[in-house]
């Protein structure tokens, strides 16, 4: 159960391949039935079962997993709000109001299935990520060769090494304007005597 499923912990290597990061969240060997009552995660990606404070299964992923292809495909997260309190309200009370145009049918029935209020409802709890593979949404992905890494990405980075940097189109510019700190300068940061 991984439990912090959002865009930024989704990195994509120099080959252009989808990688997790940060399993600080995770619990290992979680079964179907197992449940945990931590509540964790982060606010626009939490599940209806997470926010009600009881116990959770690994049901939580999958509505993270709805969040976070609706904002792929929408631009924003289900039910966001800048008041963290009313977003709340809204996942756990509200329906999804009317889709973008935009959305395939195939895509609508997705998320719908992903971001159902109820876990034993939701895309997932029969047959687990299976359930979701065999969605129509997905038809013709071969998933052997997506885990074999052996279809080619959309996108490569395509980065150029030398003695000293790295090709800087691959970054945010925010970041280039920073200067890096080591992090031992962090720890000591605020103490006048380091």
């Amino acid at each position: 159960m991984y439990r912090d499923l959002k865009p930024e912990n989704i990195l994509i290597d120099l080959d252009g391949h989808v990688r997790i990061t940060d399993f600080g969240l995770s619990k290992d060997n979680f079964k179907k039935r197992d449940r945990a009552q931590s509540f964790c995660g982060s606010p626009e990606y939490m599940s209806p079962d997470m926010l009600s404070k009881e116990f959770h299964t690994r049901m939580v992923d999958f509505y993270s997993l709805g969040a976070l292809l609706y904002e792929l495909l929408t631009g924003l997260p289900p039910f966001y709000s800048h008041d963290r309190d009313e977003m709340y309200h809204n996942i756990v009370n509200k329906e999804l109001a009317g889709f973008p145009q935009s959305l395939s049918k195939e895509a609508i029935q997705l998320l719908k299935g992903l971001l159902k209020k109820d876990p034993e409802q939701r895309i997932g709890f029969q047959r687990g990520i299976e359930e979701v593979k065999a969605m129509e949404f997905f038809k013709g992905v071969n998933w052997a060769l997506l885990k074999q890494k052996k279809i080619k990405p959309p996108n490569k980075m395509n980065p150029v090494f030398d003695s000293t940097t790295i090709k800087t189109e691959s970054f945010d510019p925010e970041y280039l304007q920073m200067t890096p700190r080591l992090s031992l300068d962090v720890e000591n940061q605020g103490d006048e005597s380091a």
